[in-house]
């Protein structure tokens, strides 16, 4: 999972890469499912990614000839086999100059890419898993990966083949973190409102090995972030006009706020309904009242993004906001924002502080006639030198 560099760092380091967080969740995911093989067979061993195959020894370091014959045979035939497959995608995590070695191959991706519209199941998924160890390469690598293979992968979103879609992601989610070009080249494909109903909750799944919900985010945020962000404006607005359908409490939830604010759709611009105004106000007071610390990943983009949709939230649709959170804090959650607000302080993180004082400076220029939804004096604002915190063009 990939945090802002802005955000606050006092707590342990939050700054991994979307690549990162999809190799740790693959080992949780793989884990997971040798626990549930076991009772079944002692001979199978896991393949790549997802696949469990007939157990096969562990390679040894392929050499430069022993990947080019890998490459003469599977272009020559036009087809590559499972076991073939299988060895360039361990020879692409013993090192990068194989991948690229394979890379500079003309015609050999061609070959990998077919295999996944196949017809045999196991070719597939071994193409898949293939790409998957191929897309940890350089830029270059990644765009060819998108540029030959983007529609296969995107087709494979809508596979009821758990293993199909889940590689899928992975390899997304790899090339669009490495290279902005391929980001830029799979929005065309239509891949952002495929994400977003991966990421709704309609499937209620609760087992690990059978959940994309997280994958989907990884995803998400990636293609909505940064000044050039890849997201088209038709994206944002099928994520503002579905935003309502995805729930506080469910699987990767706590990425839900960061994907609104990274996607601008709290703007002057934007008109938001009542049904669309609640449902951000429940996230948002939601999270503040519910978060315990401040400690995990998690907890992190809760707190943070609560915050800041709330404070844009309190500058761009002051009236709406202010009546919805008057309403929310008084009629479900029982509390007062300064309450809230205090809770936040007292993580101890200036940075995090910095962000409250925002709000805070936000709600006092707010010009609508209605009082302040706080009151200021039961405020408990830390005493540190806040503009020290300030990034240096704004001094």
């Amino acid at each position: 999972m990939e945090v802002d560099p802005d955000e606050p760092k006092t707590s342990p380091s939050t700054s991994r890469s979307p690549t990162q967080h999809i190799r740790d969740r693959n080992r949780q995911v793989a884990q997971q499912h040798r626990e549930e093989q076991r009772a079944k067979t002692i001979d199978t061993v896991r393949f790549g990614l997802g696949e469990v195959q007939e157990e096969v020894e562990e390679l040894d370091e392929l050499s430069e000839q022993d990947i080019n014959g890998l490459i003469t045979r599977i272009t020559r035939r036009k087809h590559a086999s499972a076991e073939e497959m299988h060895k360039l995608s361990e020879a692409f995590l013993q090192s990068m100059d194989n991948i690229k070695l394979f890379f500079e191959a003309p015609g050999a991706l061609q070959v990998i890419v077919k295999e996944i519209i196949g017809l045999d199941s196991g070719c597939q998924v071994g193409a898949l898993e293939c790409l998957c160890n191929l897309s940890l390469g350089e830029a270059p690598v990644c765009e060819k990966i998108i540029h030959q293979g983007g529609r296969n992968l995107v087709q494979c979103l809508d596979s009821p083949d758990e293993r199909l879609k889940r590689t899928s992601l992975w390899i997304i989610a790899n090339t669009i973190s490495t290279s902005p070009k391929a980001a830029q080249t799979v929005v065309q494909m239509n891949i952002v409102p495929k994400l977003f109903y991966i990421y709704l909750d309609d499937s209620g799944e609760k087992n690990i090995a059978n959940e994309f919900r997280e994958d989907a985010a990884v995803c998400l945020q990636i293609l909505v972030m940064g000044k050039n962000r890849a997201a088209r404006q038709e994206d944002i607005t099928f994520i503002k006009d579905n935003m309502i359908k995805k729930c506080r409490n469910s699987v990767a939830a706590e990425y839900h706020l960061k994907i609104i604010f990274h996607a601008d759709i709290v703007n002057p611009r934007n008109e938001f309904n009542i049904e669309q105004t609640h449902h951000l106000m429940d996230f948002i007071l939601g999270n503040l009242y519910t978060t315990p610390d401040f400690g995990s990943i998690a907890n992190r983009l809760r707190i943070v993004y609560a915050i800041r949709v709330l404070s844009n939230m309190v500058q761009c649709v002051p009236t709406t906001t202010i009546d919805a959170m008057r309403q929310q804090l008084r009629g479900v959650w029982e509390t007062h924002l300064e309450v809230l607000l205090n809770k936040v302080f007292d993580f101890g993180e200036d940075l995090l502080s910095l962000e409250v004082v925002y709000l805070i400076r936000n709600l006092i220029h707010d010009k609508s006639p209605q009082p302040l939804p706080c009151q200021l004096d039961r405020l408990e604002v830390p005493n540190i030198d806040y503009e020290k915190l300030l990034p240096q063009e704004w001094k």
